[in-house]
Parts: structure tokens; sequence; C-alpha cells
């Protein structure tokens, strides 16, 4: 177990990070992961908080692949030392493609996704034909792609969604020290209400560089 002193809360360190990206969360998975656990005083009750987790579904299949990589880390077979040096690189080139592809289209605001996902389908969508088309004009692309092993393709779309919000808090973090590094800065919010008269807000912020001009950026 995690425990965050600023949240005062418990987490669950297996279920937090060896969790399956397409495993759903849901009951006492999702506490132990995303807002953390802070009923105290059902924590050490039979069948409730710390006890009810360990016997939760969620929480066992993640458990065992964090015992498979404790014991590879003691025996120094994890996945850096068992891939060599050639491999770690073709996985570099593949990764790094697939990330850059998914910020070109978030960038130009193109959808990802086709009725067909499949690569070589009229239907793929823009992001499996993009990737056919460099595949086809660039040898190493291909390369580490037929080596990459079929179910860590990052071609899903949980996986594009990380990289979204991956580049989302990178270029977060350039904003923020950006506006820490500005002379004057101030916060603009507004809403305005969606087709499911739902309120969405945008939040812009201003600030002044050390050469008196002005930037905005949208958070």
């Amino acid at each position: 177990m995690e425990y965050s002193v600023k949240r005062d809360a418990a987490y669950c360190f297996c279920c937090r990070w060896f969790r399956s990206g397409n495993q759903s969360l849901g009951g006492l998975g999702n506490v132990f992961v995303q807002p953390g656990y802070k009923n105290w005083q059902k924590a050490t009750q039979p069948g409730r908080g710390l006890d009810g987790h360990d016997r939760f579904a969620f929480h066992t299949a993640c458990f065992h692949p964090w015992k498979l990589w404790q014991e590879g880390q003691l025996k120094s077979k994890s996945v850096l030392h068992q891939l060599s040096h050639s491999q770690l690189e073709r996985n570099r080139v593949y990764l790094s493609y697939v990330a850059n592809l998914v910020r070109f289209l978030v960038i130009h605001e193109k959808p990802m996704r086709g009725t067909d996902e499949v690569i070589g389908r009229d239907n793929s969508g823009f992001f499996l034909a993009m990737m056919e088309r460099d595949m086809a004009n660039n040898t190493e692309l291909r390369h580490a792609a037929d080596s990459i092993p079929k179910h860590c393709t990052y071609t899903s779309p949980e996986a594009q969604n990380e990289l979204i919000s991956i580049w989302f808090e990178l270029l977060q973090s350039v904003i923020v020290k950006r506006v820490n590094e500005s002379s004057r800065y101030c916060v603009m919010a507004d809403e305005t209400r969606n087709k499911n008269n739902v309120e969405d807000m945008c939040v812009c912020v201003r600030c002044i560089d050390n050469m008196f001009v002005a930037h905005e950026y949208l958070l």
C-alpha cells in the first residue's frame, strides 16, 4: 500500500502501476487507483476497506504481474536485461514514431479511428493509414514495427489516449514554467453550453515575457 500525506489517502501500488490498459475500473479497484481510499473508520473491518481490496478480482489481476516483475528484478531478467541493444533501439524508433504521429493528428484535429481497424483496409482511419504509408516508405520503421510484439503495438484507443495525456502534461508543464517566469499574468475563464446541455469551461492564461510581449495559452 502507498499513502499520500498531501491527500490523506491510501493507494494500492500494484493496482496503480501494473494494471492492464484494457482493465476496467470499478468499486474498490477504482478507489485505490484514482481518488484514493479515505474511509479510515472502515479501513480495518473484515471484508471491507483494505481487507476487501485484497480479495477484489481487479487487485488479484494486478498482483501477479507485480510479483513476476519483482522476481525478474531479483534475477536480472527484466525486459531491459532480456532485450538486446538493437531491439531496444528499434523499440525506441517505433514508439517515438507512434507518439509523434498521435501528436501530429491531434494538432491538426484529425480523427484517428476508422470503422475497420486493420492496416490496409479502406476505412482504417487516419492513424493506421498514415502508419501504412510511412512504413512503406521507411524500411527502418517497417523493420521496427515487425519486431514489436503483437500485444504492445500501441495502436489501441487506450494507448492513443494515454499518449495524448502525456503530450498534454508536457505542454502544460512548459506553459506553467513560462507563466512562472513572466513578470505579469492573468487567468481568464469562460463557459459555454454544449449540445448535451452541459457547461464546458475554457481556461486561458495571458502572460508578458521579459521582452514585454504578450502571450496567450489555452489550458
